[in-house]
């Protein structure tokens, strides 16, 4: 049996880790990191504004729709409202008024998904 920081290191007899016998991994987990990171876009965001965020979308239009296409859920729901079918658009058919309130319905929802902030953290 080998040692690691003072914790016995068990092997199964095909020699596989033993659950808990190396003590799991170390350092921030990859969802808390992806978390805190839309944290800090949130309270940039609104600390820019969206007068800011407009005239940069009017300065950078394929970059905007390129961070907007991948905000925008990809699908929701099976059939269209009132049960009608999908309708199909291309991101650039749709206005950026309709951009801004799709957006906005995200940012929305997210918030309401993610836990206040304290301190800036979660």
């Amino acid at each position: 049996m080998n040692k690691t920081e003072g914790k016995p290191v068990v092997r199964d007899p095909f020699g596989r880790f033993v659950k808990g016998s190396r003590g799991g991994r170390k350092g921030q987990k990859p969802e808390k990191a992806k978390a805190d990171f839309k944290a800090m876009i949130r309270e940039e965001l609104a600390a820019l504004g969206a007068r800011t965020l407009h005239e940069w979308a009017q300065e950078n239009p394929t970059e905007f729709y390129k961070i907007a296409a991948r905000l925008i859920p990809q699908s929701r729901e099976i059939s269209g409202p009132d049960g009608n079918p999908i309708e199909h658009r291309e991101i650039r058919e749709y206005s950026s008024e309709e951009l801004y309130r799709i957006l906005e319905a995200e940012a929305v929802e997210q918030v309401s998904r993610d836990p206040p902030l304290r301190n800036g953290r979660p």
